[in-house]
């Protein structure tokens, strides 16, 4: 009985660990954008948020599918775990060097180019280490880094009190310098990050499945705080990105319900599937419906910022539909179809720009028109795979 008792207690040590470690980064932002929100203004969180998007979409191209690329490689041969980072590290350093190359050219305040370039250096190296902690579950000590990089920027905007955004820019900077070393530190018997070396051309065509699933993934997620980005005042921005953050966070859900079934899933009869599918649709929507008025609470009384009531019905409109699809499209991974998955969200970033473009035109609240739009596409997309769950074998 014991032995059981201990393996359990490991496992459950192991998964809180692990989602500690997925929610974490968006809790902390989060948190730092209720303090520059409250101790500096909304604007400024505002144009942070411009330059995080684009950070983010630079960051994940620079990635390149390294995570899941780099996970199965090591799952098949644990002793090449060295020679394959050390490859993905070096091959990527040519995208990175792109990427640099091409924020030096952009129109913009040379000070601030100067932060952004070296938050995606630091930011590169931080990430880079990500297959490894995830593969020998280095769980803690990651989260303890990812801590230590969130109490430097909230204590700098606390006492420094930034007024401008290179000012803020620089805090971020410094604690991804301070993430980044903790990484070298842990691994550095035998990964150290050596820009150019190992370069071998055929990891970008071997990783590029990795990366344009991930990536399509990202940007379907992102692409109406994108949108928004263009179309709004800065401080709507900071209004919008802080309310799709808590979305987000009810999103996170999902995986946590089916992260430990997965295996099971994998095995289940698709009739099986379609009805848990329907089942989490249904446990979204009550979900749903607590998380958007517990977030209503805290938008209100933490960030001090008002919505129309509808902002928050299009919220949960939002945010239920991911309930239904994400079981299928784990059935969909198990039938080796990632790219049907890649393909529908190919096909769902255009709706989204489309319909955010319709929408903008014919309602006059920006703000409600970018989630209306983002609310439509997100129960087309839940019919689509209606659909192609009914062909599932």
């Amino acid at each position: 009985m014991l032995l059981p008792l201990k393996k359990f207690k490991q496992r459950l040590l192991l998964l809180s660990l692990s989602t500690a470690y997925n929610l974490i980064p968006l809790a902390f932002n989060v948190i730092i954008a209720a303090l520059v929100v409250r101790i500096l203004n909304a604007s400024l969180w505002g144009e942070m948020v411009q330059v995080l998007v684009w950070t983010g979409i630079a960051g994940n191209i620079m990635s390149w599918g390294n995570k899941d690329y780099l996970i199965r490689s090591f799952s098949a041969d644990t002793s090449s775990i060295s020679k394959e980072w050390h490859k993905s590290f070096g091959t990527r350093s040519l995208i990175f060097l792109i990427i640099i190359l091409l924020i030096i050219l952009l129109p913009a305040d040379l000070t601030v180019k100067s932060w952004i370039g070296l938050y995606l250096t630091v930011r590169f190296i931080y990430q880079s280490y990500e297959p490894v902690v995830i593969f020998r579950r280095n769980f803690g000590v990651s989260i303890l880094i990812e801590s230590a990089g969130f109490v430097l920027i909230g204590a700098g905007i606390i006492y420094f009190q930034p007024a401008e955004l290179s000012s803020l820019l620089c805090w971020f900077v410094l604690a991804e310098m301070l993430k980044a070393a903790g990484m070298v530190w842990l691994y550095r018997k035998e990964l150290l990050p050596l820009f150019f070396r190992n370069f071998e051309k055929g990891y970008l065509n071997a990783a590029f499945s990795f990366f344009l699933l991930y990536f399509t993934g990202m940007l379907a997620s992102r692409i109406d705080v994108l949108a928004a980005s263009y179309l709004l005042s800065k401080e709507a921005i900071a209004k919008y990105q802080v309310l799709i953050n808590f979305v987000l966070s009810t999103q996170l859900i999902i995986p946590i319900l089916l992260l430990p079934y997965v295996s099971i899933i994998y095995r289940m009869p698709v009739v099986s599937i379609r009805k848990m599918a329907f089942r989490l649709l249904i446990v979204g929507m009550l979900l749903c419906c607590v998380s958007v008025f517990a977030v209503s609470l805290i938008l209100e009384f933490v960030y001090h910022f008002s919505y129309a009531p509808v902002t928050f019905l299009l919220a949960w409109l939002m945010a239920v539909p991911g309930f239904y699809f994400s079981p299928l499209i784990y059935r969909l991974f198990k039938n080796n179809q990632q790219q049907l998955v890649v393909r529908v969200a190919l096909i769902f970033i255009c709706c989204s720009v489309i319909l955010i473009a319709l929408f903008v035109f014919l309602v006059p609240d920006t703000f409600n028109a970018v989630l209306t739009a983002m609310a439509v596409v997100q129960w087309l997309q839940a019919i689509t795979y209606f659909i192609i769950g009914r062909k599932l074998r």
